[in-house]
Order: structure tokens, then sequence, then C-alpha cells
């Protein structure tokens, strides 16, 4: 959890930066800066698709085909929460109906895995963005428990 608290940190400082002396924030600039921020921290690994990750908790293999079910809380590249489960109520769905980055970390953490995650835009909402509080091109940060699979066939 520290290493979440301390990139929510840093990001709300370079989002702050920017807006306290009249920069307007390009996402592909203010992407670069946090993935440069992020590749700093200890332990942190990175996919070929750009998906930052660090395993908190290594779980069991997952079966793709499966409906996942995971608690999450995922937070914009300016540190607001955007979503999150409530306390002890994952959220389930099959792997293609997600985001990509949050897809991809599942399958790395595996079935009663733990990871934190730093999604580039590209593998978030992209160009489209999501509401308010997640802006076109904006990366994400987000911790992921896997709690169970269920096999499709006995929903």
């Amino acid at each position: 959890m520290k290493i979440f608290t301390k990139i929510l940190s840093l990001t709300i400082a370079l989002f702050s930066f920017s807006i306290l002396h009249g920069q307007e924030v390009k996402m592909s600039e203010y992407d670069n800066a946090f993935f440069n921020e992020v590749d700093k921290l200890p332990d942190v690994s990175k996919t070929t698709s750009g998906l930052r990750y660090k395993i908190e908790n290594k779980g069991y293999e997952i079966n793709p085909k499966h409906e996942v079910c995971f608690e999450y809380i995922i937070a914009n590249a300016a540190g607001e929460v955007v979503d999150q489960t409530e306390e002890a109520n994952a959220f389930c769905a099959m792997l293609p109906d997600l985001i990509g980055g949050m897809a991809e970390g599942i399958l790395l953490a595996d079935e009663s895995g733990e990871i934190l995650l730093w999604i580039p835009s590209q593998l978030g909402y992209g160009e489209k963005g999501a509401g308010d509080k997640i802006q076109p091109n904006m990366p994400l940060m987000a911790r992921i428990k896997v709690t169970m699979t269920v096999d499709g066939d006995s929903l």
C-alpha cells in the first residue's frame, strides 16, 4: 500500500505544479512524466504493452476463459479515486469485458493474487476518456486483489 500512496502523492504533485505555473497539461507529455516517475520505483516491471506492475502476492494460474472476481481501487493520474469496489464485495467479469490494462494485470496476478498497476492510456480509456475524472489519454493506477475465478459452465 505504501508504494501506491507514494505514486499517488507524486502524481498529484506533478499535476499541481503544472496547474499552478499556468502550464496546460498535455496528456502525452503528462503520460511521459508519469511513467518516468513510475519507472524509478523499486520492483516495478514493464510488459511489452507498456503496462507497469508490481505483484504484491502471486496467486494460482487463471484460466482466461473463466469469469474473474476481484476487488479493486482505480485512481486517475491526478490521484483522484475514480472507481472502487465496496469493502469485501468483489466485482466479477470476463477478461475481454475489462479495459486492457486491468485484464493483463489480472492475468499477471493470478487467482488469489494482489497487484499494483500503472496503466497507460492506450490500455485504459484511450482518446475517449470516461466521464469527468478520466480525461482522454490519461494513465491510471490500480490496486487489484483477485478473489476467485468461476468456470462459465458452472454458472
